[in-house]
């Protein structure tokens, strides 16, 4: 079963029609007409009952339609997630640091990251000492840290100023 054919069979139901759905979809109708076949061979049952005035569901098909307009919408929350998250939106960045540094020089940048994305949570990980945090950084337990050049890091390294520290991605570059 895949999303598309959920996607005709609903866009069928709303428009009545094979044609009408096709119309809107911007697919030939002959090929939508072919995933649901495939989709009702699949499922071992009719979902529409075709006429001269358009489509019916069937009894499967009513079952079958708030199944398949659920599993679309979970699809498109899926990618608005996604979506939000890659924007920075919406989400969590885990930040590893310094304690000196987190401290220090980070809660202003932390303010000012929060007035910019709200809807991102950030998770600070703070450590005693910079082999800890070069540890943590390696392991991959956050999405980037902040803390003094680690000696042979070979991701990338964006410096925040003199006197600053380092920002540093927590997974190399490949």
């Amino acid at each position: 079963m895949r999303l598309r054919q959920l996607e005709y069979f609903v866009a069928i139901c709303e428009y009545g029609s094979f044609s009408a759905a096709a119309d809107q979809l911007l697919v030939a109708q002959p090929s939508l007409s072919q995933q649901i076949r495939a989709l009702e061979r699949e499922l071992g049952t009719e979902l529409l009952e075709r006429g001269r005035l358009g489509v019916a569901l069937t009894a499967a098909g009513r079952v079958f339609l708030p199944r398949a307009q659920a599993v679309i919408a979970a699809a498109d929350e899926a990618r608005r997630s996604v979506a939000d998250l890659v924007s920075g939106r919406e989400g969590e960045l885990h930040v590893l640091t310094i304690r000196s540094v987190a401290s220090g020089a980070l809660p202003a940048g932390i303010v000012r990251w929060h007035d910019q994305y709200p809807g991102t949570v950030l998770r600070l990980h703070d450590y005693s000492h910079r082999r800890d945090l070069e540890a943590a950084m390696r392991a991959g337990r956050g999405d980037l840290a902040i803390g003094p050049r680690p000696g042979d890091w070979d991701g990338e390294v964006v410096s925040l100023g003199f006197g600053w520290p380092v920002v540093t991605t927590c997974r190399p570059t490949p």
